[in-house]
């Protein structure tokens, strides 16, 4: 992979700009850990504009015709016949107390509580704008980003604006989050503001103001998606005025400088949602790492409008016109020798029952990943032959490790142990090592074929005089790929 630099952003920001190196590590045919819902598996529209979780952990899925609510299993939609004022839903959002707040395309605004949709009143007096997302004060009072109407204040008495009148320049509000501190955060056309106790107050970005067009908040800080790139303010940094020292990114290798979306996973990890796909940014240890992914890659359709990561940590994102797509893991890694290998040539891959990641490297003995950080085994853990061409656990759940001039080993504890005849092939190659339905270790070795058939020891099958490259065992059949056939 070519690593390339990032330049410093033509805008000035308040701070300076922290400068990194990012690896593109989505290839344009591989393949992830996902899933993606549209049409075929019970979602209204394929085009999904918002997520939320509610209290029971049922997840909400707001789309252009109606809300899809799942449990796991399946969707149940939702819409005008369920009691929502509208069907094109554009923003939703779990309140505190549990109720579930439905903003639409033409302004109106629900709430679901126990089963009914109760509509706001007062919306239909506002000129039409859709609503783009829901966030309560510190005192759980719910406020709505409008697209035409500024910030709308939602109480028992109705709607109220929040507009220029008490300092807000923009009526077109993009999003809207609540920080640590309770304070809201709106982000416009024009830039940001923060509600300073009852007027807002604008948030210098830098010299040169850009469009606001989502928004993260979180303990540790605010992410904004901009339409030149995105920023970040640490929480340590507020109130105001310190607020307005930022860092951020203005990366070349970002597929648009359209953050669409934005979110930071639970692991610390910066998921972007952009006109040209995914793009998630590792920030774990080590140089930050990106990752941009489309339709190549599984995903439901390059346009992403949201993000959501749910109770399991899944994290989902909603496309313009390919439904949504769920990561089931945090599958999208990529491990050079910057991230501590000692090979690049990976030649088996092994992901344990308790969900460690081992890799077999060729030259740089066996690799742990251990969703943190790599471990490494060499011959000072007594795997005395780096050249590791396979991996598998027994049927004690022990791993084995087959390499190219040292044999078999077995890790114990923290170290490995070469095992002899007849506790190994008598070879010193081994190329493959598979485990059938009842638990029997084969091994394809330079002198046959070979297996344990439960008690430890090794016999030899045949194919004596042939190289045996790969072995596929099923329940009652042996396939086997080897120098001549």
């Amino acid at each position: 992979m070519m690593a390339l630099a990032i330049f410093p952003a033509m805008l000035r920001y308040a701070a300076s700009i922290l400068l990194c190196t990012l690896v593109p590590a989505g290839l344009a045919a591989q393949q992830y850990d996902l899933s993606t819902f549209s049409l075929e598996q019970g979602l209204p529209s394929a085009s999904v504009n918002a997520f939320c979780e509610d209290s029971e952990g049922y997840l909400w899925v707001a789309t252009e015709e109606g809300v899809a609510r799942s449990d796991g299993s399946h969707f149940e939609t939702l819409d005008r016949t369920a009691g929502l004022p509208c069907d094109d839903v554009t923003a939703i959002h779990t309140a505190r107390d549990g109720t579930v707040w439905l903003g639409c395309r033409d302004g109106s605004i629900a709430r679901w509580h126990m089963g009914t949709a109760t509509p706001i009143p007062g919306t239909d007096a506002l000129p039409k704008a859709a609503i783009r997302a829901f966030a309560e004060d510190a005192e759980g009072i719910m406020h709505a980003a409008s697209l035409g109407n500024g910030v709308l204040r939602i109480t028992d008495q109705g709607v109220s604006t929040m507009g220029r009148s008490i300092g807000l320049e923009e009526t077109r509000v993009n999003s809207l989050v609540r920080d640590v501190r309770g304070q809201l955060i709106a982000g416009t056309d024009s830039g940001l503001y923060a509600m300073d106790t009852d007027r807002w107050s604008r948030i210098r970005m830098g010299s040169g103001e850009q469009q606001v067009l989502s928004l993260h908040a979180d303990s540790i800080g605010l992410l904004v998606g901009t339409s030149n790139g995105y920023l970040e303010l640490d929480t340590e940094l507020s109130p105001l005025p310190a607020r307005e020292r930022f860092t951020g990114y203005f990366p070349i290798a970002l597929p648009t400088p359209y953050i669409m979306a934005i979110m930071r996973a639970r692991n610390g990890d910066i998921w972007m949602g952009t006109p040209a796909g995914l793009v998630r940014l590792g920030k774990r240890g080590g140089q930050p790492r990106l990752t941009v992914m489309g339709e190549a890659n599984g995903l439901g359709h390059e346009v992403v409008r949201c993000l959501h990561q749910d109770r399991s940590g899944a994290i989902w994102a909603g496309t313009s016109f390919g439904g949504a797509t769920k990561f089931i893991s945090d599958a999208i890694l990529f491990f050079t020798d910057r991230d501590g290998l000692r090979s690049k040539i990976v030649s088996d891959i092994l992901r344990t029952p308790e969900g460690l990641l081992w890799m077999a490297t060729v030259g740089g003995g066996v690799a742990r990943w251990d969703g943190e950080r790599i471990r490494n085994y060499g011959s000072a853990e007594g795997l005395e032959d780096p050249l590791v061409l396979t991996l598998i656990d027994d049927r004690q759940g022990r791993m084995l490790a087959g390499t190219a001039t040292g044999g078999l080993f077995q890790l114990v504890g923290e170290r490995f142990t070469a095992l002899a005849p007849p506790k190994a092939p008598v070879t010193t190659r081994l190329f493959a090592l598979r485990r059938d339905d009842q638990g029997r270790v084969w091994a394809g070795t330079a002198n046959g074929l070979w297996v344990d058939a439960g008690d430890g020891n090794y016999t030899r099958i045949g194919l004596a005089d042939l190289l045996v490259n790969d072995v596929q065992p099923g329940t009652d059949t042996v396939w086997a790929a080897t120098s001549q056939g």
